[in-house]
């Protein structure tokens, strides 16, 4: 007993100190902020720190001044309620609620077996369908487009492809911040070939290569280091599927350049395509170059 009272009388005056200088008790100076902040487990509330009541099936946040519900359960007030998860759903990436699985879409608090109908595929969600390349969407199933509408979806398709690649090559310049100088890439050629796989007849790789001009309008003595950062993406379409698939690329070049000074480049991408896509037909969707990581030297 007269030890517990030796202890309490030492720390009375250390907790005194510690309120008149601004750091409430189970409080740690400098973690939040200057006038100090509260223990693991506990929130301030007018300058005073009180214990975190953290409730059946949660747990202390990452910064430890809050409670979140553990997955699988959600919050409701007060308390972490169990998530109830129907048949053919799965719990959700964030673990307090639930999606339904691929090849099911969501209606009220069921998940139903979606129904794809004749010359449709399951889109890349999984939670519906689309229709096949020449055809349409009709009262829910997918009718055959006509002569006239297959030749305007080509023409659309083909003018969006065009406008995608005039916007690409045209030239992307960044400033230097030092001297305001700009450095300018473009690309000019672009070279797309694939290989087809040995009597099987689809596609086991395509290589594109871009070919790029790149110029500084600098006038100083220093040299101007830079980066050409450059992204092509593919699309093609497999046996399985006759709806259009994409890979994307991103590769770069570290070049230098004088005052006033031009130069040429290039840059190869490579797509392999494993035997089990067996990939029918490719093209070139994407190809655009950036000036990244200017610097003076």
């Amino acid at each position: 007993m007269k030890l517990t009272t030796i202890f309490f009388a030492l720390m009375l005056p250390f907790a005194v100190v510690m309120a008149a200088e601004g750091i409430p008790l189970n409080g740690q100076n400098g973690v939040f902020d200057s006038s100090g902040g509260c223990s693991r487990g506990y929130y301030k509330s007018a300058n005073q720190c009180f214990k975190l009541k953290v409730p059946e099936n949660a747990k202390l946040n990452y910064l430890g001044n809050a409670w979140v519900c553990k997955p699988g359960f959600r919050k409701s007030g007060n308390s972490c309620l169990k998530v109830k998860i129907p048949a053919n759903g799965k719990l959700n990436y964030r673990g307090d609620g639930w999606d339904c699985k691929r090849g099911y879409y969501k209606l009220g608090n069921s998940c139903l077996k979606i129904k794809v109908p004749a010359n449709a595929v399951m889109n890349d969600l999984g939670n519906g369908w689309v229709c096949v390349k020449g055809y349409k969407k009709v009262d829910g199933a997918c009718a055959a487009m006509s002569s006239e509408e297959l030749k305007k979806q080509a023409e659309r398709e083909k003018a969006l492809k065009a406008a995608l690649k005039k916007k690409a090559y045209e030239s992307n310049c960044e400033t230097e911040y030092k001297t305001h100088s700009n450095v300018c890439v473009e690309i000019t050629e672009d070279d797309f070939k694939c290989k087809k796989s040995f009597g099987a007849g689809f596609y086991r790789s395509c290589v594109v290569k871009l070919n790029y001009d790149f110029e500084t309008d600098y006038k100083g003595s220093a040299s101007m280091d830079f980066d050409v950062v450059c992204t092509v993406e593919v699309e093609y379409i497999s046996r399985q599927s006759t709806s259009s698939r994409f890979d994307s690329l991103t590769n770069d070049r570290s070049h230098s350049l004088d005052a006033l000074g031009n130069e040429s480049g290039s840059i190869k991408f490579k797509f392999p395509f494993s035997s089990s896509k067996e990939v029918t037909s490719a093209s070139l969707s994407l190809a655009e170059c950036t000036v990244d990581n200017i610097d003076l030297y």
